[in-house]
């Protein structure tokens, strides 16, 4: 298994969560938003993935949490005040053999820290935009320094 964050085919209908109405507050800014307006940005990033990619995301699960836990931030080198937008937790497609079965990869979108860092609504969007799309490329077997490279050449 590998862990890489970033400093969703999910099963097509399936976002987790376990508060979908508790509003989230940045701790650094005034932006509010319940859970649901921050799932619906990570489902809109997802709907928009170019559909080369969306037909080869499979056996993935993409959920929303508040903040990294200790752990998370821990699995990946992160401490505080070091932060996590996302994580990836699986397989890479490219490390799977022909008969692979597991359970679903799990990417997670952070949304204390990205409301945190974000002032406006349009940079939030943006920002989720980015973290789906850092977390997806994991799971395509990109690593860090590939992915960072091309979020550069990007901008």
């Amino acid at each position: 298994m590998e862990k890489n964050g970033c400093l969703l085919h999910l099963d097509r209908s399936f976002l987790a969560s376990s508060k979908k109405t508790n509003p989230l507050v940045g701790k650094r800014n005034k932006t509010l938003m319940t859970r649901e307006e921050f799932e619906k940005l990570v489902q809109e990033a997802l709907s928009e993935l170019p559909e080369e990619f969306q037909e080869k995301l499979e056996n993935v699960a993409v959920v929303v949490e508040d903040w990294p836990t200790a752990e998370q931030l821990a699995s990946v080198d992160i401490r505080p005040p070091e932060t996590l937008f996302g994580l990836y937790h699986g397989v890479p497609k490219v490390k799977r053999g022909s008969f692979y079965s597991a359970l679903p990869d799990k990417i997670t979108i952070f949304a204390g820290p990205i409301l945190a860092t974000n002032q406006a609504a349009e940079a939030v969007k943006a920002r989720v935009k980015q973290v789906v799309q850092h977390e997806i490329a994991h799971h395509f077997g990109f690593n860090e320094a590939k992915i960072r490279k091309a979020e550069r050449q990007e901008k």
